[in-house]
């Protein structure tokens, strides 16, 4: 069974959405350019602009388990990603992807996509919506736009999907990073709206391929939509930042306005 907290979330200003939020020079454009803007330009024309949020984190799926961080926080932080292998013989930190699952009473009641909704009129840019819908839905705080995840059509709605630094779990006492970075530790920052969402899981790359989490839990994605590809392609985006043994780069000097 997927993991669930379910709480409603009160709505997020703009100016918390965009508080210390570091943009990536590659996706800067959507930063200086509003919802009614890119809906203008666009062709064909948009009748419903939506944002995604793709976040991956690297975690142990217990607290005893090795030390362990955020992969898109320690990049948004401009810290080196840390290693997928120990030598002590304990588990070694996976990257994991939130996935919520849509709530009975709501469209498309059951499928599972990443954070993200409708922008609204009043949104000074695309990354501020993306970072506003982030913390409305889920109580996660967006630290970085990392990159652009995917482009998705259906009609005339487009979705816009970026992968999202978010705010670390607090150190517990002591200070144990192995503590405040588990799986335990993040599932406790997440917050759903009821009205939206019913479960929310941090699925492995293999689970998505599979579509199958917890072992008998099966991910149902929204017909003749890419919100798989998207998902997987945030997971090559990661693997692509370790494999170059650096962090993904992040020019600082640029904040959302």
């Amino acid at each position: 069974m997927a993991d669930q907290q379910v709480t409603p979330n009160a709505p997020v200003t703009n100016v918390q959405a965009s508080a210390n939020l570091v943009v990536n020079p590659s996706v800067s454009k959507y930063n200086r350019i509003t919802p009614f803007q890119y809906k203008q330009q666009s062709q064909p024309t948009i009748k419903y602009l939506v944002v995604g949020a793709v976040v991956i984190v690297r975690c142990c799926s217990s607290a005893s388990s090795s030390s362990s961080s955020s992969v898109a926080a320690s990049a948004s932080l401009s810290e080196p990603l840390p290693s997928t292998t120990t030598n002590d013989g304990q588990e070694a930190p996976v990257p994991r992807v939130l996935l919520v699952q849509r709530a009975p009473t709501d469209t498309a009641s059951g499928i599972w996509e990443v954070p993200g909704g409708t922008c609204d009129e009043t949104d000074p840019s695309l990354i501020v919506a993306v970072a506003r819908e982030l913390r409305e839905e889920t109580g996660l705080v967006a630290r970085a736009a990392l990159g652009l995840a995917g482009i998705d059509w259906a009609g005339r709605l487009n979705k816009v999907t970026f992968l999202m630094g978010v705010e670390e779990p607090q150190q517990t006492e002591g200070g144990h990073p192995s503590l405040s970075q588990s799986l335990p530790s993040w599932n406790g920052l997440v917050k759903l709206d009821p009205a939206e969402h019913s479960a929310f899981v941090w699925a492995t790359e293999e689970e998505v391929r599979q579509n199958l989490v917890h072992g008998d839990q099966r991910l149902v994605w929204r017909h003749n939509s890419r919100e798989k590809e998207t998902v997987l392609e945030g997971f090559r985006m990661v693997a692509a930042a370790v494999l170059r043994k650096s962090q993904v780069p992040v020019e600082k000097g640029e904040e959302a306005s």
